[in-house]
């Protein structure tokens, strides 16, 4: 093979290569846009950890999930905040209150460590994307409640104090048995 036709069938490959790599963007993209809240969650977790709750309200979906670490929690939660007619997403809040059925003690409150923090683009709307760790001490209790509230601020600002749960709008409860 001469070196003018090896050139050329390197040139055309290269093509061929860049077209395949935009065409699997793509779909990927397609695909990604698309997806349900089940494949939402599945996305979000690893290998050892195990759905114990998915709430879901219209477009909006939360889930809890237990890990290999004791004592840790995997929480997430996808919202629907696009305002429409171009405009930026809307502002939001989500609150988790912890109880637990036999008054055990929950532990001290202690940040979360943040996965995944940000907004999403699927089927043509925005979403508010959040998954964290979450330490709680499952080891003193039976049953762990985790009562979800959200707001959403169709003036795009949320208010300047935290809103108590009576003003916020309550999406359900996941209750999960220790063992």
């Amino acid at each position: 093979m001469s070196t003018e036709v090896r050139n050329r069938f390197i040139h055309r490959c290269g093509d061929v290569k860049q077209l395949l790599l935009v065409m699997i963007t793509f779909l990927v993209g397609c695909i990604a846009e698309g997806r349900g809240p089940e494949e939402w969650v599945r996305g979000s977790l690893i290998e050892g950890e195990a759905v114990t709750c998915i709430l879901r309200s219209q477009d909006d979906s939360v889930f809890v999930a237990t890990t290999q670490q004791d004592d840790i929690l995997k929480m997430g939660y996808l919202l629907n905040v696009h305002a429409g007619n171009g405009m930026p997403p809307v502002a939001f809040a989500v609150s988790w209150k912890f109880s637990s059925a036999n008054e055990g003690d929950l532990g001290e409150s202690t940040q979360p460590r943040v996965v995944k923090n940000g907004y999403v683009k699927r089927d043509g709307k925005w979403f508010a994307e959040e998954v964290v760790y979450r330490k709680v001490l499952l080891s003193t209790i039976d049953v762990l409640n985790m009562d979800v509230f959200t707001k959403k601020f169709t003036n795009g600002q949320p208010p300047s104090t935290p809103l108590p749960n009576t003003e916020m709008d309550y999406l359900g409860r996941c209750e999960m048995a220790i063992e």
